[in-house]
């Protein structure tokens, strides 16, 4: 009984709690566009370093712009996280396609949380896995976010940092698990044993 109510919770959906953010403003997009790591080419060093103060990271939100709308390419991106700006990779998240002209957030999910440090800086960078030709950015401006800074091929770009927000999700129960919680609560209620009377 144990496990099915564990597997029914499991499958529920999600509550996502914020941990680091440098903005709340959900609006797309203001600030301008920064390009992303393309297949085939260098690293460029372009990314934002954070620094949680959870132990794991389950999703990282953020803002996307399709700079140059004509040329009709949707682009398909997953997120790198990184122990450093030249770190080694420690989580990459599914792949998320946008469709030509998009504008706005995107959340990025990894399949498991990816344990970190509370109070230790970490990276990430947005990879273009295809399409956008180029033309696609993630929103970077002067948003309020002292504990880590935006990179651009490498270095800090003060003051500078990417829209982003990042977290954990915690799992809810879903229909199932709640109609098996009931059930079991209304057996254990109807079969319980009286006081005797003394």
């Amino acid at each position: 009984m144990l496990t099915l109510l564990v597997a029914c919770c499991v499958n529920g959906q999600g509550t996502f709690i914020y941990d680091q953010q440098s903005s709340t403003d959900e609006a797309p997009p203001f600030g301008y566009g920064e390009g992303f790591q393309v297949p085939g080419f260098p690293n460029l060093g372009d990314g934002q370093t954070f620094t949680p103060s959870l132990s794991s990271v389950g999703f990282i939100r953020l803002m996307f712009d399709d700079l140059d709308p004509n040329d009709g390419a949707g682009a398909t991106v997953y997120v790198n996280l990184l122990t450093g700006v030249s770190g080694s990779v420690i989580g990459k998240t599914a792949p998320i396609t946008m469709f030509n002209g998009f504008k706005g957030p995107q959340t990025f999910l990894f399949s498991n949380p990816i344990s970190v440090t509370p109070g230790t800086q970490y990276y990430f960078e947005a990879v273009e896995q295809s399409g956008g030709s180029g033309g696609w950015g993630v929103i970077v401006g002067q948003y309020p976010y002292s504990a880590g800074s935006a990179y651009l091929n490498g270095s800090p770009n003060l003051p500078q940092d990417y829209w982003f927000r990042e977290g954990i999700i915690v799992p809810e129960p879903s229909s199932l698990a709640l109609l098996v919680i009931g059930g079991c609560s209304l057996l254990w209620f109807k079969n319980r044993k009286k006081p005797d009377a003394g």
